[in-house]
């Protein structure tokens, strides 16, 4: 297995899953994972405040998914940290920009 390593970044901007009547905004940039086998990416921040409070998030993406057209995607599934005795789904899928072209 060749080992590589990332040298690219995707956008993301999302809500986190419904949860204590609201939700949160979460965007950014991924980060890449070093010295893995596998070609994934970090996503780390923090929520945008609701209701005085947010929460903070840290979340390895499934390893790259090669898409028909070229390009691949990666999936989110996780959760924020609990706060207020609450934590919210963070789901969604990641797609490489060069799909845009099929």
């Amino acid at each position: 297995m060749n080992c590589c390593c990332c040298q690219h970044r995707h956008k993301f901007k999302i809500r986190t899953g419904y949860c204590e009547d609201h939700t949160h905004k979460i965007k950014g940039y991924t980060c890449c994972t070093y010295n893995t086998c596998y070609h994934t990416h970090i996503i780390e921040g923090c929520c945008t405040s609701k209701d005085d409070h947010s929460h903070r998030y840290c979340i390895e993406t499934s390893p790259a998914i090669p898409l028909p057209c070229g390009g691949h995607c990666h999936y989110v599934d996780s959760e924020t940290n609990c706060f207020y005795g609450h934590v919210h789904e963070v789901c969604f899928e990641i797609e490489d920009k060069k799909t845009d072209l099929c």
